[in-house]
């Protein structure tokens, strides 16, 4: 059987005084531990969420830069074909122009030397005749 006595309260200040010390030396820093982690593993939850945000907010930015830069370089694409098509057009209406400058000089060439060709034959026309005449009839005239 269990005797009480002075003992079982010596044995009760003893468990107090080591509950006591063990709460110093142990179970606050331990308790202090375990809330730091939780205060750190909370703190990185609220950073992750930041960065998946930021994250985010810049792939919507880069998407609309992409697309700002594609529209931007189609609408270069265009303007730099219209003023190729107008260059076109020019050097074209340059060519056709000279083109017929030339041809127009041609025929005029071609008018004088028909011209001078008629003036010519026209002087020779008589001896042409005589000669033609001298052989299909076999005597001159």
């Amino acid at each position: 059987m269990v005797n009480i006595d002075i003992s079982v309260l010596f044995q009760i200040g003893n468990f107090l005084l080591l509950i006591w010390l063990m709460n110093i030396v142990l179970y606050k820093p331990v308790r202090s531990i375990l809330i730091q982690r939780k205060e750190k593993i909370d703190q990185l939850g609220t950073d992750i969420k930041k960065f998946e945000l930021e994250a985010s907010n810049k792939n919507k930015q880069y998407n609309e830069g992409i697309n700002n830069a594609k529209k931007s370089g189609i609408e270069k694409k265009e303007n730099l074909l219209l003023e190729a098509q107008e260059e076109e057009k020019k050097i074209i209406g340059e060519i056709v122009k000279a083109n017929q400058i030339k041809l127009e000089e041609t025929k005029k060439k071609i008018s004088l030397d028909i011209k001078k060709a008629k003036e010519e034959l026209s002087g020779e026309l008589d001896v042409f005749a005589r000669e033609i005449c001298n052989k299909i009839l076999g005597r001159s005239i």
